[in-house]
């Protein structure tokens, strides 16, 4: 898979497999199994800020236009990942 900018695959344990960050806003991608067998994918969506005394935080609110346009590319590059995994295993079944 071609990696763009500062995206990474992982593809260990229960962690992310997937990681899209733009300014203060990041995708990541989990995989999971359901009990059937079937495999499916959540996208978690969150901004990063420093509280007042200094310490990081996470939010899921974001700031004004440019945090939604950063939101709006991470999502697209995980769905596009996520769309890339699901052919890759498509392809693999037949």
């Amino acid at each position: 898979m071609k990696k763009q900018g500062k995206q990474e695959e992982k593809e260990k344990g229960n962690g992310p497999i997937f990681l899209k960050k733009v300014g203060s806003v990041k995708a990541t991608v989990f995989r999971n199994v359901s009990e059937a067998g079937r495999a499916y994918f959540n996208i978690a969506v969150v901004r990063r800020y420093r509280d007042g005394g200094g310490e990081w935080k996470d939010t899921h609110v974001l700031n004004g236009t440019a945090d939604g346009l950063a939101a709006i590319e991470c999502l697209r590059c995980s769905i596009d990942f996520v769309n890339q995994v699901e052919a890759d295993n498509a392809n693999d079944e037949e």
